[in-house]
């Protein structure tokens, strides 16, 4: 793993340590099937990583997977979601120069098809 990608992912261990970890210990005792965190403490703790998100949201969203994987025992491997993005739409409302960013969306989905440029 290259220093600048270990780096993020120690970054990424000190923020869930510091703001999930009660989170992260009940998570194997129940039932989640995911961690989830919100952006806002993201950007508390680092508006740096906060804007990492924003522009990489997959690549980060990875380092916090990487850094949930240190903290949980062997058997867990649970997804991380980010939510109360600062960019939220109602379905069908984005652009698609907005795709690749992280961006929400508020919605229920009756019916999916091909997205089309």
């Amino acid at each position: 793993m290259p220093a600048v990608e270990s780096e993020l992912v120690d970054v990424c261990e000190e923020f869930l340590r510091r703001y999930y970890h009660e989170d992260i210990e009940r998570f194997t005792a129940t039932e989640e099937t995911s961690i989830w965190v919100d952006y806002q403490d993201i950007f508390q703790y680092n508006t740096g990583l906060a804007e990492d998100f924003e522009t990489h949201p997959k690549q980060i969203r990875q380092h916090l997977i990487k850094a949930a994987d240190r903290i949980l025992p062997e058997a867990y491997s649970p997804p991380v979601r980010v939510t109360n993005l600062p960019q939220e739409f109602d379905v069908g409302e984005y652009q698609p120069s907005e795709l690749g960013e992280a961006i929400g969306i508020d919605g229920q989905v009756a019916q999916t098809s091909q997205c089309r440029p």
